[in-house]
């Protein structure tokens, strides 16, 4: 949450000397899921890893946790106040709530999940 806290005030900085460039203005989303990451069960596929070659390497990560992760980030992509929004779900929220200030959005539908997700806009820090 820190790092997208901090994400977000680089881009406005980045913003400000790109306009006297006449660059059009970016803005990003991020989304942040704190949730299980296992290796296979019966129930599902949690994967890490690297993956690749000596000359190109990667990390990876797939499963539920990161896929929810991906909705967060992509929900409501018209919803942005600010160059920077930071969008977490309560598994999160839980373990950090002292930290950040939030603002609650609600249960939102996500993407491929049946039950809704409470999801909150990390504002700032406390």
């Amino acid at each position: 949450m820190a790092c997208g806290l901090a994400l977000g005030k680089a881009l406005e900085l980045l913003n400000q000397s790109w306009s006297v460039r006449n660059f059009p203005e970016v803005k990003m989303r991020v989304g942040i899921f704190t949730g299980p990451m296992l290796l296979r069960t019966q129930r599902s596929a949690y994967v890490a890893g690297s993956l690749g070659g000596k000359d190109r390497l990667e990390y990876g990560v797939i499963g539920d946790s990161v896929n929810i992760a991906s909705r967060l980030e992509s929900c409501q992509k018209d919803r942005q106040p600010g160059i920077c929004r930071v969008l977490i779900a309560r598994e999160t929220l839980v373990l950090c709530q002292d930290k950040f200030e939030v603002e609650p959005w609600g249960p939102l539908a996500l993407k491929g999940k049946e039950q809704t997700v409470e999801v909150y806009r990390v504002v700032g820090y406390r």
